[in-house]
């Protein structure tokens, strides 16, 4: 289907999100004509925050095919579920589009940390989006960016790397100290980095490419950033298993799998006994694959094929 001049109204919020980025990203390369609009104007600061600073043409949308929008987050600033649903029914009135799509996250807190009443609420708000929109779409994360060439893994400084930001999970240090700990006992060279701050992208990237191996850790839900960064910028996944369905996961001979301390152990006696062909077989597997399936073009095209046929 050519998506082409498909005239979609998209609404956003003025801090960096990386789903909706990637949608956004995804229309934008599929050739859509997006107007980008503030999800709840008095939410919507002065300037866009985009992740990746995209910087695309914004062109006036009227009489739109689609309106896109995005579920409530999890965080206490976001607007009650009240004025979010007189937001819509505002927008829907002034540019009125043909459909509307609500786009979420595969994924959510709630399903680590059940205890905190606020996912209760928003567990609550998506039943209810279900029933208000039926064009309601979980979608995963997705790679922004993949290397056009894989660097050899014969010239790659570290065995393994493992970078966490540990706010988001606290069991992320605990995983990342046992990694260190095993590393040093097996003499594979590791970088280990976990810390409330977040490494620059740019620094961050760098060590990507130079591991021949990098760990995804869960943080506030099971799908993780780092999950897709891992493989689309060439290096080995090493990732929790997960109870979340992926449509087109990477399988056994692209990534390694773990659960709990032991099967994490086991995995790292793998990469010790493994050669590097061995291992870059499969970070080109998981590249290509990435490439095929999880760029931000493959989940606008997911949401369109969707809604509008």
């Amino acid at each position: 289907m050519d998506f082409r001049e498909l005239k979609i109204l998209y609404t956003t919020k003025d801090r960096p999100d990386y789903l909706y980025d990637a949608v956004f990203l995804g229309l934008m390369r599929l050739g859509c004509v997006v107007q980008d609009i503030p999800r709840v104007p008095w939410y919507h600061g002065e300037k866009h925050s985009r992740i990746y600073s995209l910087d695309f043409p914004e062109r006036a949308v009227t009489e739109p095919d689609l309106m896109i929008v995005n579920a409530l987050g999890y965080d206490n600033n976001m607007p009650e579920i009240k004025p979010w649903c007189q937001t819509i029914a505002e927008q829907e009135q002034a540019y009125k589009p043909k459909k509307i799509v609500v786009v979420d996250g595969s994924d959510h807190t709630a399903t680590m940390y059940p205890s905190i009443s606020r996912d209760y609420d928003v567990v609550f708000k998506r039943e209810l989006f279900k029933i208000l929109y039926s064009n309601w779409y979980p979608i995963s994360f997705c790679a922004f960016d993949t290397v056009n060439e894989i660097k050899p893994f014969s010239q790659r400084k570290y065995d393994l790397s493992c970078m966490l930001s540990t706010p988001s999970n606290s069991g992320r240090r605990t995983i990342a100290d046992a990694i260190q700990k095993k590393c040093s006992e097996l003499g594979l060279n590791s970088f280990v980095y976990a810390s409330p701050d977040k490494l620059p992208y740019e620094t961050y990237q760098g060590i990507l490419k130079d591991s021949k191996v990098s760990f995804s850790v869960r943080g506030l839900g099971w799908d993780c950033y780092r999950y897709w960064e891992i493989p689309a910028h060439g290096a080995v996944l090493a990732a929790e298993r997960s109870p979340l369905f992926f449509d087109g996961d990477y399988t056994s001979d692209m990534c390694f799998k773990f659960l709990g301390e032991n099967e994490l152990i086991d995995v790292l006696w793998k990469i010790k006994a493994m050669t590097d062909s061995e291992l870059e077989g499969m970070a080109q597997k998981a590249l290509e694959h990435t490439k095929k399936r999880h760029t931000p073009e493959h989940r606008a095209r997911f949401i369109l094929e969707h809604s509008l046929t």
